[in-house]
């Protein structure tokens, strides 16, 4: 008796941790919609470089991916996610 009263608590204790990350995971994917490259530049790069410097520079892909890790470098504050998001936008405009 004792060990099936166990093992149930146990059991109930897995649906409910299982049902929890679950619901975590669910929840993140109704979320805000990811950034556009002009949003991420304008909250990431705007406050040191005007965009009108932003503007005038026109590097490919390689280039623009380059760029964003020496300002990274530098204290940038951006994930890779945002830098591969700026770097395609800015590389294609």
């Amino acid at each position: 008796m004792k060990g099936r009263l166990a093992l149930s608590t146990l059991a109930v204790v897995f649906l409910v941790a299982a049902s929890v990350v679950g619901g975590c995971a669910d929840a993140s994917q109704g979320g805000d919609p990811p950034l556009t490259g002009v949003q991420l530049i304008e909250m990431k790069c705007d406050s040191c470089h005007g965009i009108e410097r932003i503007d005038a520079v026109t590097y490919d892909l390689a280039g623009w991916e380059t760029t964003i890790d020496r300002m990274c470098s530098k204290g940038a504050d951006v994930s890779r996610a945002e830098e591969a998001v700026i770097a395609e936008y800015l590389a294609n405009r």
